[in-house]
């Protein structure tokens, strides 16, 4: 995806690694769009500027009215159709869009497995879904030895009931607020995304990207750039996967000996 001209005028702090990367990885062809929340209006305008329509699924009415809003004052939303319906009760034609967008994560009411099939099925033969999602850290080899111990065991599964009580708090730019152990594991995303999608490519985010953001749109930007260049370094050597609070998953529908779709070395009948 080309540079957006609308960027500087509608994002107020910096790009996050992962929409960088978004922006990057964005296939921008003909064709239709879909976003499944009423997220990221400026990349709306970017692909409506291409001649791409957009159509946004979102359950929030005050949410969709904030997109809304920033997509009037780009000029752009008569260009961009709206179904306020739960993405899982939409039947939308197959084979229908070139991008999928969903930067909040699997919608509400369905498994990672229920939506990967569904966006595979409206996605065109070779086109992409783009999936930021938050993830759970994978559980340290320590910890699992712990749990063969009868005391470390009541104690651990003490601490998870109240972390399950305690909501995380924003580590993106809009993650929904869920106790840690209730997050999907990527290895599971993964795993579900293979049985209907080809995984593209995948990229984890930025341990302190939120912090550092603040910090560079602050007043004093000038003055602690230097410690946002050391902070952006450091950064880059936490970037793994343990460390990662979300992901960006890009991952296409495959075609394959003529219109037989294949995922991975399962025949789909639905596709």
């Amino acid at each position: 995806m080309m540079p957006n001209p609308l960027a500087s005028a509608t994002t107020r702090t910096p790009l996050s690694p992962l929409r960088k990367r978004l922006d990057e990885w964005l296939d921008s062809r003909m064709g239709n769009a879909l976003f499944v929340g009423a997220d990221l209006p400026d990349v709306a305008a970017e692909l409506v500027s291409r001649g791409i329509p957009v159509m946004v699924v979102e359950t929030s009415a005050s949410k969709l009215e904030r997109f809304m809003a920033e997509c009037r004052r780009l000029g752009i939303d008569k260009r961009v159709s709206i179904d306020l319906r739960p993405y899982a009760t939409i039947a939308l034609e197959m084979s229908s869009f070139n991008v999928i967008v969903a930067w909040e994560g699997v919608p509400a009411g369905m498994t990672a497995l229920e939506f990967f099939k569904k966006t595979r099925r409206e996605l065109k033969a070779g086109c992409k879904l783009y999936l930021r999602v938050a993830v759970r850290p994978p559980e340290p080899a320590l910890l699992g030895k712990l749990r063969q111990q009868p005391l470390a065991a009541r104690l651990l599964a003490g601490a998870r009931q109240m972390a399950q009580r305690l909501p995380l708090k924003d580590l993106g730019e809009r993650l929904p607020l869920k106790a840690l152990w209730d997050l999907p594991t990527f290895e599971y995303l993964k795993a579900e995304g293979g049985k209907h999608l080809k995984v593209e490519r995948v990229e984890w985010g930025s341990f302190m990207a939120p912090l550092l953001a603040k910090v560079e749109a602050g007043p004093l930007s000038a003055l602690v750039s230097p410690l946002v260049e050391f902070g952006n370094r450091f950064d880059g050597q936490l970037r793994r996967e343990a460390l990662s609070p979300e992901v960006l998953i890009e991952a296409s529908k495959t075609l394959d000996l003529g219109k037989v779709f294949l995922t991975g070395s399962r025949f789909d009948p639905e596709a």
